[in-house]
């Protein structure tokens, strides 16, 4: 169970942080600070433990990057899991009630460092959608006298919507924009989802189905989609799914046919002249993103 931490929470924290001191891979950190001066270094909000059996085993909060008020939606995550309780989800959880509750308030960039030597915890980063920004190089020594890389990480709280759209921007593809905004809230490494839609923009380079159609397809097949052996009504439930998205997208748009929604044909060397001309990836395709995306956010409710 997740709740908001108090207080008297402090001494399970204090000990499930000495433990991350003690392990050396969790922070630079040779002594646990009081309470009082870990409360000063926090922000108020967004402070949640993880309950078990009436014993907190996991924590995590958040602490601002700056004074500077132009920066007050940009803070940094830190969470640690009791030793015993690692590997079963619990960062998970309080992560993502982390990123839903900072969504609310209003902040727009969640930032952390992570020792490098710390598999777990990037894994953990990874697996919520943070993407890694960069490192710093023997940035400090850690308990045992030992220099060490710091991983930096960052999630910005976009809409889904917006989201998309920002990966499009940055030249990924309309099937890698559509399945890379919702990667992390199944599991799926930014970095995989990027690579599992590469060859499907443009209809697959043919101009056949629009490339947003078939990464909302993705997405909805990580949702609903049938792995059970001679599963036949699971199996047509998720094509009715399909279906259904297919249609509302046709609906919205007349076509999921690459060719047909720009008018021109991608894998025809003189129509991508025209394409082109008429900067038509930068006019038509974010529309049919944005579209994919609200249906399949729609379906997913």
């Amino acid at each position: 169970m997740i709740r908001e931490m108090n207080k008297n929470d402090w001494i399970r924290v204090e000990e499930i942080y000495l433990q991350g001191i003690e392990k050396g891979t969790a922070t630079f950190n040779t002594m646990c600070p009081s309470y009082e001066e870990w409360d000063n270094s926090h922000v108020d909000s967004c402070r949640f433990v993880y309950v078990d059996e009436g014993k907190v085993v996991g924590w995590v909060a958040i602490s601002p990057t700056s004074s500077r008020c132009v920066y007050k939606g940009c803070v940094e995550m830190s969470v640690y899991i009791d030793n015993d309780y690692q590997g079963k989800g619990i960062g998970t959880e309080l992560v993502e009630q982390l990123l839903q509750e900072a969504k609310r308030l209003g902040y727009w960039s969640i930032l952390s460092t992570v020792i490098s030597l710390n598999t777990a915890s990037i894994a953990l980063h990874k697996k919520c959608g943070f993407r890694e920004i960069g490192y710093r190089e023997k940035i400090a020594k850690d308990r045992f006298g030992n220099w060490q890389n710091t991983t930096l990480f960052e999630l910005r709280l976009e809409s889904k919507v917006e989201k998309s759209a920002n990966y499009f921007k940055n030249g990924f593809n309309c099937s890698q924009a559509v399945l890379a905004a919702f990667a992390s809230d199944f599991g799926l490494s930014e970095e995989m989802a990027l690579k599992i839609a590469t060859q499907f923009g443009g209809g697959a380079r043919k101009g056949e189905m629009c490339g947003a159609v078939s990464g909302a397809l993705m997405v909805l097949g990580l949702k609903y989609g049938h792995y059970h052996y001679n599963a036949l009504e699971e199996k047509g439930n998720a094509y009715k799914i399909a279906e259904d998205f297919m249609n509302r997208f046709i609906e919205k748009k007349g076509t999921v046919v690459c060719r047909e929604l720009l008018g021109y044909d991608v894998s025809k060397p003189e129509d991508m002249v025209k394409i082109k001309e008429m900067d038509l990836f930068h006019s038509t395709c974010p529309e049919m993103i944005k579209c994919a995306t609200e249906i399949v956010e729609e379906m997913l409710q």
